[in-house]
């Protein structure tokens, strides 16, 4: 009786350790991970098609802040660029070979068909109760100039867009979050957030003209810093996409439009990371996160991004 009290015990005490929260990805099934840090839950996808994270939910409320039915992914590593060159349709879709890390990080080394001249590897961690983060490794086979991981974020209905922009010349100010909202000069094109002008140059080499799905842009303002924000407009909740200033050279979204047509229905915010030239042998990073907040005020947005590059400094090795 006493063993089958322990047993009884024992294995109660490991199922509610299981659905504890955590900062650590779970093993569902091949290439397919869970977590629950307590206020977001979901599952990351690593199985070869659309992968990032298809499925997100903020617990609090029970909100589910990706596409839904169609499990477009957040924190997607989409296309694949050098000068005038794409690599592939989108490596989200790439086979991938993942290992799940003593630290509860996920690792997915990917492994297109074609032989392309970079590798490339993705870390994924749950950074905070709130956020995920990835860091994008790539290393150059040979010369890659102005190299470009395009990393897509799909969401929910009901998220409407702003990026953290400078004020123009003729009216200078603090910087400041705008709409990115729908009018007749940039209806059926996308909106795109230049960190300065070498990135424009960068947007326009040819890269975007290369089938599948050419993309035609339309420039907006400059970056104040590479910060998307997806808020809910009935609930408020806030999905703020965020890279180091030298990671990301762009912020692209489709505009806010009610009804949506069929650029605004997809409900994105893209990180342009990279975007200088790799010589050959050299391996980059990029670092990126997704953080979910209920309601912030623009204040409350910009804190937290200076908190994520405090976070990042004090992790980084001393040089």
């Amino acid at each position: 009786m006493r063993y089958l009290i322990v047993f009884l015990i024992l294995t109660i005490a490991s199922i509610a350790a299981a659905g504890e929260p955590r900062l650590s990805f779970q093993l569902e099934g091949d290439g397919i991970y869970t977590f629950n840090t307590g206020t977001l839950s979901g599952r990351l996808r690593l199985d070869g098609t659309n992968q990032g994270i298809n499925e997100l939910i903020y617990i609090p409320s029970g909100q589910e802040v990706t596409y839904g039915g169609r499990k477009l992914p957040v924190l997607s590593h989409y296309r694949l660029f050098t000068t005038g060159t794409r690599y592939g349709n989108a490596a989200r879709d790439w086979p991938t070979v993942c290992t799940l890390l003593p630290d509860g990080a996920v690792q997915a080394v990917f492994q297109p068909q074609e032989d392309y001249p970079f590798s490339m590897t993705a870390v994924f961690r749950l950074g905070a109760q709130d956020a995920v983060d990835v860091e994008t490794i790539v290393t150059a086979k040979e010369d890659l100039p102005r190299f470009e991981v395009f990393l897509s974020n799909y969401f929910g209905d009901g998220y409407e867009a702003s990026v953290y922009v400078v004020h123009s010349l003729r009216a200078p100010g603090q910087p400041y979050f705008v709409r990115a909202d729908h009018n007749p000069l940039v209806a059926e094109n996308y909106l795109l957030f230049p960190r300065d002008r070498q990135s424009v140059l960068t947007v326009f080499d040819g890269r975007w003209a290369v089938p599948p799905s050419p993309v035609e842009w339309c420039i907006t303002r400059y970056l104040a810093a590479p910060i998307g924000v997806r808020r809910h407009k009935e609930t408020g909740l806030t999905a703020l996409v965020m890279a180091p200033p030298d990671d990301c050279f762009a912020v692209a979204t489709p505009y806010n439009q009610d009804p949506p047509d069929g650029v605004a229905n997809h409900r994105s915010m893209y990180l342009s990371l990279f975007g200088g030239d790799v010589a050959k042998g050299d391996t980059v990073r990029a670092r990126s996160r997704l953080q979910m907040l209920p309601n912030p005020t623009d204040d409350a947005l910009r804190a937290c991004y200076e908190t994520y590059l405090g976070t990042l400094a004090k992790d980084s090795p001393s040089k």
